[in-house]
């Protein structure tokens, strides 16, 4: 938020705001502190530069999922917390995204998966592969004896 410098000129009240790169901007006149206008914040967001998604790639069974999560940031690489982010999927009838980065493995094959926050763009690879197929079943116990009509 921008810091207030209440100044004395004549018989005004000039109200400066200093900004984050110390400029000063009048931002209000007033006859007196009664009818000073209310401070208000001229501190603009940073603009979201990129948008890093973790994992960059992942591998998912059919019907299986994977959490992704997406982190805009500003030019100098700070994230940005409170940002919207749409996610889409480059192939659906391989993998689905959710709103909140859920990806959901549909049918075996390749697609990818873009975050996107005002703008700016990231991405994952994402292979979706056949579920593994069952090697052994064990029963336990390996023999049991049951009487009829009793469980």
């Amino acid at each position: 938020m921008a810091r207030l410098i209440w100044v004395a000129l004549i018989s005004a009240l000039l109200v400066f705001a200093c900004t984050s790169d110390h400029a000063r901007q009048i931002v209000g006149v007033a006859s007196s502190l009664d009818t000073l206008p209310p401070p208000s914040d001229t501190t603009t967001p940073a603009p979201v530069a990129t948008v890093d998604v973790t994992p960059s790639s992942a591998s998912v069974e059919v019907r299986q999922t994977v959490q992704l999560t997406a982190t805009p940031k500003d030019s100098a690489g700070t994230p940005l917390a409170g940002r919207p982010i749409s996610w889409t999927s480059s192939d659906t009838a391989v993998a689905t995204v959710s709103d909140t980065g859920l990806v959901t493995g549909q049918a075996p094959g390749l697609a990818t998966i873009t975050a996107t926050s005002e703008g700016k763009s990231g991405s994952a690879s994402i292979t979706v592969t056949e579920p593994r197929p069952v090697a052994t079943v064990d029963v336990t116990p390996s023999s049991a004896s049951v009487e009829v009509h009793q469980t």
